[in-house]
């Protein structure tokens, strides 16, 4: 047993079953150090939450599992943090089932409820009016004359050179 671990048993009432967990989730999970802080921190709170209330926290039921995120709740925890802290303890009681050390799971009857806010709606872009298309209401109108006067728009012709016919009909002498 490392030091960590009788750090662990000896402040956690949970009969040495938190280490287990624990080290399942390092070793066949292969869950990072980090997470098995947290969910150590997790059933730290619990135990502690059950040790003032008198509670056995391998004895507890549904009930006082709700009163439990509520008091978190009422500590000021957030939704994602109350439903991580209750997916560790779900975590932990299932494997307490799979050891045969309880017949039932105080988890199985809670549904963790992390709300999100409401998406924010899309945003609404501006779009010109197209001045040829009559807005939702108003008749239909002749499109605006345009300003630009036609002879603007194209290019002019090129000058006819010396050696091609003026005639659009005659066809050139091309040799080859």
């Amino acid at each position: 047993m490392t030091g960590r671990e009788r750090d662990l048993m000896s402040t956690v009432r949970l009969g040495g079953w938190e280490v287990d967990y624990l080290e399942y989730l390092r070793v066949e999970l292969g869950r990072a150090e980090r997470t098995l802080r947290s969910y150590e921190a997790d059933l730290r709170q619990f135990d502690q939450w059950c040790t003032d209330e008198g509670l056995d926290p391998l004895a507890v039921q549904s009930a006082q599992l709700r009163r439990w995120l509520a008091a978190l709740e009422r500590q000021g925890c957030g939704g994602r943090t109350r439903a991580r802290k209750l997916s560790t303890l779900r975590g932990f009681y299932r494997r307490l089932m799979e050891r045969g050390r309880i017949a039932n799971a105080p988890t199985d009857l809670l549904k963790a409820r992390a709300r999100r806010p409401p998406p924010p709606p899309p945003p609404v872009f501006a779009v010109a009016p197209d001045p040829l298309v009559p807005a939702a209401g108003e008749p239909s109108a002749p499109p605006p004359a345009l300003a630009i006067p036609c002879w603007a728009v194209f290019e002019p012709p090129p000058p006819p050179e010396a050696n091609q016919p003026e005639s659009p009909t005659a066809v050139p002498n091309i040799a080859l």
